[in-house]
């Protein structure tokens, strides 16, 4: 028998969430806040398509039982990053987020259970000026944003999930196997995230939250959000 189940992110940008200067792209009609979205989530990557949220991870699983025990598992679900769209006058400019790779840990089995991790994030689609300890001292980069999501799966049908770790900004919604509003993140900080994005200290919250060290590239989350 073949057992299914699924924990979704939805991770969009509220209204007044964006402070200080940033704050005038929005003000000004330039770039946009979201709308919250749906209690029943129906069709996640097509919200995010219409420009209803700005990413999503979506962990989706499975197990194989026969006489009681798992005998087989794997993954189904994958992370989608959306675009950013500034418009000016009549005229609306798209810019393409930058997705990393999904990260996804060797998952955990027990008696009767397997808990899979996914982790899911990139870059917005419009860069912002930063400080770095190189020359020329300031670059243009997207910040990071970026969910770790926890899913455990029982043999008898029961599933179990969380989300143990994610970027502080902006609003990240949980949604069940059935799309239903489960749980939503605490009090976002944009002015930490703004300010640490490309901080070693936030790389270290990533790799610690995802067990990263490098991919087969010879790149990591810990390298990009680093800066380097």
């Amino acid at each position: 028998m073949r057992i299914e189940s699924s924990v979704t992110s939805v991770s969009w940008l509220p209204l007044g969430a964006v402070q200080a200067l940033p704050d005038l792209a929005f003000a000004s009609g330039v770039a946009h806040y979201d709308p919250p979205p749906p209690d029943q989530l129906h069709d996640p990557v097509g919200l995010l398509a219409r420009g209803g949220a700005r990413f999503v991870n979506q962990l989706r699983a499975f197990i194989e039982v026969e006489d009681g025990r798992i005998i087989a598992h794997g993954h189904l679900g994958q992370g989608h990053i959306g675009s950013t769209t500034l418009r000016l006058a009549s005229a609306a400019l798209t810019f393409p987020g930058a997705a990393f790779p999904d990260l996804r840990p060797q998952p955990q089995s027990g008696d009767g259970w397997v808990r899979f991790e996914q982790t899911t994030g990139g870059r917005t689609g419009v860069a912002a000026p930063h400080l770095v300890r190189r020359r020329p001292f300031v670059q243009l980069a997207a910040p990071t944003v970026w969910t770790t999501l926890a899913l455990t799966i029982h043999a008898d049908g029961r599933s179990d999930y969380q989300m143990i770790g994610a970027s502080p900004f902006p609003r990240h919604w949980i949604y069940d196997h059935t799309g239903h509003l489960a749980a939503k993140s605490g009090l976002i900080d944009f002015q930490t995230w703004y300010r640490q994005s490309w901080a070693r200290t936030s790389s270290s919250r990533v790799s610690q939250a995802t067990g990263c060290l490098c991919c087969s590239t010879g790149c990591c989350w810990c390298c990009e959000t680093a800066g380097r």
